[in-house]
């Protein structure tokens, strides 16, 4: 794989990743504010 499309998928993964957290916040209740502050 070539150095870019390595960055790519880490940068997808991670996004990703961001997006699942969120969302398992928001149907938790926690308050996103606080998750973001820590």
């Amino acid at each position: 794989m070539a150095t870019q499309d390595i960055y790519d998928a880490v940068i997808h993964y991670n996004l990703r990743g961001i997006a699942d957290l969120v969302q398992a916040e928001l149907d938790s209740g926690t308050d996103i504010a606080v998750l973001l502050k820590q």
